[in-house]
């Protein structure tokens, strides 16, 4: 029979576990969202599209090194 504290441990248990495949999945999506690289125009680029790249550039560095760390 569990204990109330044996009980609280479980619980515990599962939500970490839970909250770590969660984590994990999102970590995943993320990698999954920033490797992507839709097909380049060059020819008649515009300031938007290039300022839209860098940012792209630095959120996926920016997850890249919270993800490996």
């Amino acid at each position: 029979m569990l204990t109330s504290l044996s009980y609280f441990a479980f619980l515990m248990l599962a939500l970490s576990f839970t909250l770590a495949i969660f984590v994990g999945l999102n970590k995943i999506q993320i990698l999954q969202l920033t490797f992507y690289y839709p097909p380049k125009k060059r020819e008649g680029e515009q300031k938007r599209e290039r300022v839209f790249r860098r940012q792209r550039l630095l959120i996926r560095r920016t997850y890249q090194r919270l993800i490996l760390s």
